[in-house]
């Protein structure tokens, strides 16, 4: 069931997201061409235009990522969606992993896009060669490209899922009232950050961080970069955690729809 919610997902966002990727390698082919030729004018709108899709990509991304949790699952929608004979996680997942591909999509178009419009093949050697850099530097340190990419890969898809949780975790909250939910959403946005703000300075006043910092010093670098990643995913591990089980309980137990 998880992979025919996904489905049907996908189908309704790509219809806006396809158009507007497009459009941007479109334009950033276009802006390419007036550069090669020297287009004063005609460059400079291109530019502002691919400036401009880019921006909306994002902004689009954000918008739809709400949208379609809080339309579907908090408003009348969500009459259909919690008939369905389907647990309260696989939608929650399913919107999940359908916004986190989405925006990897739009990280890649956007990157595809930069590399149509500025890139010779001198910018793709230098390119390729700090990549090679970065990884000799890694096995240098005592890394294998597939530890050092595995983890790598960890950290980032749990940093992207936390984040798309603090939004869902944000509107579920707004399940305790029943006027101005987008409003009262944002409040729990800015209430959710400022309490893990206080949990982390907490937590760091109570370390001993000179000790901390010592037994750091003591590692070798592969240990010193093993003890940083392992903290960050940790934390973020933790975060997505928490913003999950408060998504799920409100969805659970206090569903109100609209």
């Amino acid at each position: 069931m998880l992979g025919k919610l996904m489905k049907y997902e996908f189908k309704a966002t790509g219809r806006i997201f396809l158009p507007l990727f497009g459009a941007l390698v479109i334009i950033a082919a276009f802006n390419r061409l007036f550069i090669a030729l020297d287009f004063t004018l005609p460059k400079i709108i291109a530019s502002a235009m691919s400036g401009f899709m880019i921006a909306a990509i994002f902004v689009v991304a954000i918008i739809l990522t709400i949208q379609r949790f809080y339309r579907n699952l908090l408003s009348s929608e969500g009459y259909l969606m919690f008939t369905l004979p389907v647990k309260v996680d696989s939608l929650i997942w399913s919107k999940l992993l359908v916004a986190s591909i989405w925006t990897v999509a739009c990280l890649v178009v956007v990157f595809l896009a930069g590399l149509i419009m500025s890139a010779t093949r001198y910018d793709l050697q230098d390119i390729a060669n700090g990549i090679r850099e970065f990884f000799r530097l890694l096995r240098q340190a005592g890394f294998t490209d597939i530890l050092a990419g595995i983890e790598g890969i960890l950290l980032l898809v749990g940093m992207l899922f936390s984040g798309i949780l603090m939004l869902y975790a944000c509107i579920a909250l707004s399940l305790f009232v029943n006027k101005h939910r987008i409003g009262f959403a944002f409040l729990m946005f800015i209430v959710i950050n400022i309490i893990v703000q206080i949990i982390i300075g907490v937590v760091a006043f109570s370390v001993d961080m000179e000790s901390l910092g010592a037994q750091l010093c003591a590692m070798s670098a592969f240990g010193q970069v093993q003890a940083v990643l392992g903290g960050f995913l940790a934390y973020v591990v933790i975060t997505g955690g928490v913003l999950y089980l408060i998504t799920r309980l409100m969805l659970k137990y206090k569903l109100n729809l609209e």
